[in-house]
């Protein structure tokens, strides 16, 4: 069936309250899709993904805000990020928060990482955390920052998991520490990679054992992390293995 029909057979069944199912804006969503991340075709995608998010396909609204902010329009890179978020779409969410903390406006900031979070994104809960430690938008509060930081990282967030991780190592609580740094580092957060190389350089609450370290180290720079880098050759030099 060419597009053509399609559409007049839609529109003929809407105008005279025929039985319409969901098949144009699911054809229309699937097309956006297709064009925006298989063929990478920006510019064909736009027109199409506009109709798909005001069809309320959130997903392809975080898509325009994409589109609007890669052109510099802020404006409408909030409206669409905006209209995603109320449609629960965590990333839209997050895309506002980002912007606000751009502007520095923390309550807001707050506001729409908290939702994120509450949609299930565990970025959204480990920025959340993050205001809580530093009392931005929010009074400081380090219990509230940990259960924040527990969320993101059961939600499989490595940064949420290596800041706990850090927590633990603070108050000499090597065993849940080095829980923490294994997760952030096997979910390839470069941070959990390196502090876990730092226990095993120095024998914190393990064996030591530099060739271990070495192993972190090594993969904390591969996830381009400098300091990996930095740990990794000093090890070199020394000739271990």
């Amino acid at each position: 069936m060419s597009r053509f029909v399609f559409n007049l057979t839609y529109w003929m069944c809407c105008v005279f309250s025929l039985l319409c199912t969901d098949a144009y804006s699911t054809d229309i969503n699937d097309e956006c899709h297709d064009l925006f991340f298989v063929s990478k075709k920006y510019e064909d995608a736009f027109p199409i993904c506009q109709k798909a998010c005001d069809l309320n396909y959130g997903d392809k609204c975080v898509v325009l805000a994409t589109m609007y902010l890669t052109m510099g329009d802020i404006g409408k890179t909030k409206i669409y990020s905006e209209k995603a978020c109320n449609l629960n779409i965590a990333d839209g969410c997050e895309i506002l928060a980002i912007m606000y903390t751009h502007e520095q406006k923390y309550s807001k900031v707050k506001t729409y990482y908290e939702k994120a979070c509450n949609l299930g994104k565990g970025e959204g809960c480990f920025r959340l955390g993050y205001l809580y430690v530093e009392g931005k938008g929010v009074r400081q509060d380090l219990n509230q920052a940990k259960i924040y930081h527990e969320k993101a990282c059961s939600l499989n967030n490595g940064s949420g998991c290596a800041f706990l991780g850090t927590m633990y190592d603070v108050i000499q609580n090597y065993i849940q520490a080095k829980t923490y740094y294994e997760k952030a580092c096997n979910l390839n957060a470069g941070n959990g990679c390196l502090f876990l190389g730092n226990f095993y350089y120095e024998g914190k609450g393990v064996k030591q054992n530099k060739t271990t370290a070495k192993e972190y180290f090594g993969k904390a720079c591969d996830l381009e992390l400098q300091q990996g880098c930095d740990e990794y050759r000093k090890l070199n030099e020394q000739g271990v293995k």
